[in-house]
């Protein structure tokens, strides 16, 4: 339960926007900047699943939609609760792009960071059934970077970008307890960035993302 959340709000919220907001106030809580300056890109391949099943149980029951739930169906409630919670006018983006999610978010953030600090977040909590059934993901996973061409006091690492080709194959996490997540959660696909700046480990990174080209994210360690 994201301690940022004012009362009314935390009430209001679902296991999604608790998942996003958790690890982008421990981000930047670790980076040392205020949350007023970051811009933020949020990334979620399936949005909030919880409140879509509760939306569709309402309309096939014909009673009316929770106002609660209409009001975080939208794409970028989990951006909309981070700016109440801190206050923040930055500009915010929220993108979903199927399995290749992850790869799209650090993209557009790292575009973003060229004109100044941005905090990305990619997330997904498991869907219920039956959504479950058509779109497993499994467990809940969430993650985010503060990205900025001015690296503060304490960096983790450098990353720089680019496409590769369509013979590179997707990295997986070296740690092999970490995969089965990697699998099962499409925000998950970052564990290989995360893992390098984590052991401060130079590395290239490929990433799925379309069908002619991957990303490729080179990590230097700082």
């Amino acid at each position: 339960m994201p301690a940022i959340l004012p009362k009314n709000e935390r009430r209001r919220s679902s296991q999604a926007i608790r998942l996003a907001l958790e690890a982008t106030h421990q981000a930047a809580v670790a980076a040392g900047l205020p949350a007023t300056e970051l811009a933020t890109v949020f990334g979620s391949s399936s949005g909030d699943g919880d409140v879509i099943h509760a939306i569709l149980d309402s309309i096939s029951a014909h009673v009316p939609v929770s106002p609660t739930h209409f009001h975080n169906s939208v794409h970028n409630a989990p951006a909309g609760y981070w700016a109440i919670a801190t206050r923040s006018h930055q500009p915010s983006l929220s993108l979903a792009a199927y399995d290749a999610t992850a790869a799209a978010t650090l993209f557009t953030a790292m575009g973003q960071a060229r004109h100044g600090p941005v905090l990305m977040c990619v997330y997904d909590a498991s869907l219920p059934a039956p959504l479950h059934a058509v779109r497993p993901v499994m467990p809940p996973f969430g993650a985010a970077i503060v990205l900025s061409s001015s690296p503060g006091d304490v960096p983790f690492g450098q990353l720089s970008v680019g496409l590769g080709s369509p013979d590179d194959v997707p990295s997986l996490p070296e740690l092999r307890e970490l995969r089965p997540v990697f699998a099962g959660n499409p925000a998950a696909r970052l564990l290989p960035v995360l893992e390098a700046l984590a052991r401060r480990q130079r590395r290239r990174v490929v990433m799925s993302w379309t069908a002619t080209a991957p990303l490729v994210v080179d990590v230097t360690p700082c």
